[in-house]
């Protein structure tokens, strides 16, 4: 029993120790209070941890009464009881006890989603303070926003401008540019807003770029509603008439031009490559206020995206998020990691979880996608070819001196072959059941404990072999543009002719996908039949081809990561360093590997 009452007193000082967020926004103001006001807060603080809203509300409602009940709070006649010490003057300078109980009211109704009631007693606590709190003031605007009350808003936002520019008022000290700007995004909303383009800025963008900027630039501006472009000739006119040059056109001048057009806004847009990137900005100028007040910056590496960058300015200037139709895919470092040469070969299990490294060396290493190191082997020759089992368990890898290792994720060697020849390629099944290995012009086709079920001589040097994960089918590609299907029980079931050495085959359930080294792309399905090839730097519409076959075409593809669009109903197409020698990459783009000389480096793709 005296358990149980110990845990009751527990449990209610916890809730008054670890208060709900209006609570402990407002704990500083108990200084202002005395106990016997406070004591209801408290308790109200300790109801609405527990959900129960309607009690905590009962108990605030109490709190206000009793300190209405001791107005007027002059210092003449300061009601007996109520805090008038140092500590409590820190606060009383910007309103009264009764001034404060009214916030705090606002923040629960706030944090209760009770907004009518919210908007209430926030207008009561900024009407009573004896000095602007900013920071409510904000707070009230947006909320006005969020609800509708754009006239309300605007009317708060004039006064906090005001207020901010005569230095009279308490909390945060907005910016005058960030008021502007939350003026400015409600007015283009609900009233016409006349803007003039100034002569845009150029460097390093060639003549044909420039001309197609400006025109996209008027296009999407245009597109705004309530957003009215002065004609050009309107500007120049004003311009002559005036005597100011555009060139030379200072503040003071760019404001008379504006006001005479009853201009709200000029826009000064620029373009600018530096290095390999296009950078993008506008700059905001305020006819009304005389000032530059605001700012945009967009980058991309890719001419291709200047439009994007000219359409997020134009949902930006509206004071809106960017849209997902409009997100660009970023990179984001993970991890990278030094090997002890230069690497060979890569190959990554189906969720990339598992990376399996062969370097000149002779050094083996397998990681984990965090980038930590799960095993390294070490032999005498150097590594020229890897693999491992679409689960991870099982890898396997060629020397120099022709000899076959296959290997268990705990690094225990299960079997060796001396072939005798140089390894061309190795593929694995799932689980590790079946291997398929090229050596020179020969195929061989062997189970998880070493045994060969057949073998083939083709007619044509082997450059990469495949096997589908469940070990029905094999795929090879040669030196001089051949690809083989072979069935598992080695008999050929169809071959075609491809444009140039065989580079990569990936399969699939249904599909299969083999790149050349001339940069060629070949689409099939499992009987052979074509369904697309495209080369890797083709203009490609993505759109018609199945998730399957989006998966097959992700990766690398000669100097290009192909990666799934942020809707997943296309691929995107970014290009490489000319250093990357390897890559593989979830379809998605979140975890992508490369090698680069003897480093690895590991990466993501975030849309943003």
């Amino acid at each position: 029993m005296k358990k149980f009452i110990f845990l009751i007193y527990f449990s209610i000082f916890f809730n008054l120790l670890c208060g709900a967020e209006w609570y402990e926004k407002n704990r500083k103001f108990s200084v202002v209070f005395p106990n016997e006001v406070w004591k209801y807060i408290e308790k109200a603080n300790y109801y609405s941890n527990k959900k129960d809203n309607k009690t905590a509300e009962a108990f605030l409602r109490i709190a206000l009464e009793k300190t209405e009940k001791c107005e007027p709070f002059t210092p003449s006649n300061w009601p007996f009881g109520w805090p008038r010490d140092k500590e409590s003057l820190k606060y009383l300078k910007y309103g009264t006890p009764v001034v404060f109980i009214y916030k705090i009211i606002g923040d629960f109704c706030l944090e209760a989603g009770y907004i009518k009631e919210s908007i209430k007693y926030l207008e009561t606590y900024l009407s009573k303070c004896l000095i602007p709190d900013a920071d409510y003031y904000i707070l009230l605007a947006g909320i006005y926003e969020k609800e509708g009350m754009y006239t309300q808003a605007l009317n708060l936002y004039y006064e906090i401008s005001k207020f901010i520019e005569n230095k009279n008022f308490w909390g945060t000290e907005y910016s005058i540019d960030f008021i502007e700007r939350k003026i400015k995004n409600i007015n283009l909303l609900f009233k016409k807003n006349l803007v003039i383009i100034l002569k845009p800025i150029y460097i390093d963008i060639p003549s044909f770029i420039q001309s197609d900027f400006i025109d996209i630039f008027k296009t999407e501006l245009s597109n705004i509603k309530n957003l009215v472009i002065i004609p050009q000739n309107n500007f120049l006119k004003v311009l002559n008439e005036q005597k100011f040059d555009e060139n030379s056109l200072d503040d003071n001048e760019l404001a008379i031009v504006g006001k005479i057009l009853n201009v709200d806004y000029a826009l000064k847009p620029s373009l600018a490559k530096i290095v390999d990137t296009y950078v993008f900005n506008v700059d905001v100028f305020s006819i009304n206020k005389k000032k530059w007040f605001e700012h945009y910056e967009y980058k991309t590496d890719d001419m291709r995206y200047i439009p994007n960058m000219v359409k997020r300015f134009t949902v930006n200037f509206q004071g809106l998020d960017i849209p997902p139709s409009l997100y660009l895919p970023e990179t984001k470092f993970l991890w990278s990691y030094e090997l002890d040469d230069l690497v060979n070969d890569l190959k990554t299990s189906k969720d990339k979880k598992n990376i399996l490294i062969g370097c000149d060396s002779g050094s083996v290493y397998l990681f984990n996608n965090k980038g930590s190191l799960l095993r390294k082997l070490n032999r005498a020759e150097k590594i020229i070819r890897v693999s491992i089992s679409p689960e991870g368990n099982y890898f396997s890898f060629f020397t120099l001196e022709g000899i076959l290792y296959f290997v268990s994720k705990n690094g225990e060697i299960l079997w060796t072959k001396k072939t005798g020849n140089l390894g061309r390629g190795i593929g694995i099944s799932e689980d590790g059941k079946f291997i398929v290995a090229g050596i020179d012009k020969k195929l061989i086709y062997i189970d998880r404990y070493g045994e060969i079920f057949w073998e083939i001589n083709l007619p044509e040097v082997i450059s990469f072999v495949d096997i589908k994960d469940d070990g029905s089918l094999v795929f090879v590609g040669t030196e001089d543009g051949k690809l083989y299907c072979y069935r598992d029980d080695g008999n050929l079931k169809w071959q075609v002719n491809v444009d140039g050495k065989v580079i990569e085959i990936k399969s699939g359930e249904n599909y299969i996908c083999s790149e050349t080294y001339k940069g060629m792309i070949y689409l099939y399905n499992l009987n052979g039949y074509e369904i697309k090839k495209f080369r890797s730097d083709e203009e490609v519409n993505f759109n018609i081809f199945s998730s399957e076959i989006f998966d097959l075409i992700s990766g690398k593809k000669g100097n290009f990561l192909f990666f799934l669009s942020y809707d997943k109903k296309s691929l995107w197409r970014y290009l490489l360093k000319e250093r990357v020698t390897f890559l593989s990459s979830l379809p998605d783009g979140k975890f992508i590997i490369s090698a680069e000389g003897k480093n690895l480096f590991a990466f993501s793709i975030v849309w943003k």
